[in-house]
């Protein structure tokens, strides 16, 4: 599955759900983040561990994640095994 794909199953079940408006731009913030080291295929999420991943996302943002951000890695992470 290519990882727009993925985004778009994450941000259909926001809406199914009705989730806050911050959580839609956390998700785009990670999904740029994940271009930026040319993450094109959502399977390859599977070779990165998920507390790694938020650990490289905090460098990159020079401060500490998120709830809203922290969330929409874990949703990410969730929707890969669906």
């Amino acid at each position: 599955m290519k990882l727009e794909e993925l985004y778009e199953k994450v941000q259909l079940t926001y809406q199914h759900k009705g989730i806050a408006h911050c959580r839609y731009n956390a998700l785009a913030k990670v999904m740029m983040f994940l271009k930026g080291l040319g993450v094109n295929d959502a399977s390859d999420l599977n070779s990165v561990e998920k507390a790694k991943l938020k650990l490289g996302y905090e460098a990159a943002k020079g401060n500490k994640i998120n709830g809203a951000e922290n969330q929409a890695i874990n949703d990410l992470y969730n929707h890969l095994n669906m």
